[in-house]
């Protein structure tokens, strides 16, 4: 079998992730990877043994052998970058959120389609271990109807800080923790929940440190002068089309404990509910199982469950989805779906009210 070769555009911390993941398989050549930091560009190639190494994307996207590609760039260049792939006939994994807009989500989507060639987000919560025990738990039935979610991801002090910061500038990233942290999360329920239609959100964000420079991670906002506008800190009620509530809370920055860098997702049912905490990226003991047992009711914990690596099994899917021409169960129309409810998150806080989506 001949390799599949692969180029890489992006050469930051997420990138090296996706390059690990692809040096695993014996059948994938990484041909060429892009960024506009020299120096990361020359630590990567030379890492990786990659032969091409360039400061301009196109320039990648232009190597008639390379037939797919991984987007992980910063936010607002995403849409950008994944359409020119796409009309280049290189099929795409693109990284989290999928744009900056439903609109430009839905230009990716068309693009894909034109093109005839598959277009992954990478979702990678999605490929734990802990989260497909809990999705098979659902789909088993053994749930029941499952009628209230609670999604949450808190950071005591976890405003990014490194690469310029262009995080914290609303044009670059989008906004603040709920595009970032949160998107997640919002991806992880309404797939665990089968994908329903969300009909309204009420929602606040707020910016509580930041704007004075505080709880900062990797430098202080000093070091590069960037603004701060976007929130650090959000919370949405979601009401679903399948008659279930979905309740989200995301930030950067709080009072809380020290250290504190988790996600959760509680979802109940009325034969039974789960429980998935992880703090500090941790994979083991983070599912709890509750329900009744002869009337009494019990927790357990499911045994030696590993989460295991998402960013490396959702590589996996994405090269099996290449190479058998396969439909990603991450689809860009979920992705613009998303991108709709975010937009619909912030408009609700931005006005103040609850907002009925179309």
């Amino acid at each position: 079998m001949a390799p599949l070769r692969i180029g890489v555009i992006g050469a930051g911390n997420v990138a090296v992730g996706h390059l690990r993941a692809y040096a695993q398989h014996p059948d994938v050549e990484i041909v060429a990877v892009s960024d506009v930091s020299t120096e990361r560009l020359a630590a990567v190639a030379q890492e990786f043994h990659i032969r091409h190494a360039f400061a301009d994307y196109r320039q990648l996207l232009a190597l008639p052998d390379i037939q797919a590609v991984s987007v992980c760039l910063p936010n607002w260049l995403h849409a950008p970058a994944t359409i020119e792939a796409l009309g280049a006939g290189k099929h795409v994994l693109c990284e989290k959120p999928p744009a900056l807009t439903a609109a430009d989500a839905q230009r990716m989507a068309d693009a894909a389609a034109t093109a005839d060639r598959i277009l992954m987000i990478c979702f990678n919560y999605r490929y734990r271990n802990d989260t497909r025990f809990v999705k098979r738990l659902i789909d088993s039935g053994q749930l029941g109807n499952l009628y209230y979610v609670k999604a949450s991801w808190l950071r005591c002090a976890g405003i990014p800080g490194r690469q310029g910061n262009w995080f914290t500038r609303k044009a670059l990233s989008g906004g603040g923790p709920l595009i970032d942290l949160g998107v997640h999360l919002l991806d992880l329920s309404l797939w665990l929940l089968g994908h329903p239609r969300p009909l309204s959100v009420s929602a606040s964000t707020y910016a509580a440190f930041g704007p004075r420079g505080l709880h900062y991670t990797g430098s202080s906002p000093e070091a590069h002068n960037e603004p701060f506008e976007v929130e650090d800190l959000a919370s949405a009620f979601i009401r679903l089309d399948n008659g279930a509530t979905l309740l989200l809370e995301t930030s950067w920055a709080m009072h809380t404990a020290a250290g504190r860098d988790e996600y959760s997702l509680h979802l109940y049912g009325d034969q039974a509910g789960v429980e998935m905490n992880v703090r500090n990226y941790c994979t083991t003991d983070t599912v709890r199982v509750y329900r009744d047992l002869a009337g009494v009711p019990v927790d357990s914990a499911p045994h030696a469950l590993q989460a295991g690596n998402g960013h490396a099994v959702a590589i996996n899917d994405f090269l099996w989805c290449v190479r058998e021409n396969r439909r990603p169960e991450a689809t860009p129309e979920q992705g613009v779906a998303l991108m709709q409810l975010i937009e619909a998150i912030y408009r609700s806080a931005e006005q103040k009210r609850e907002i009925a989506l179309p």
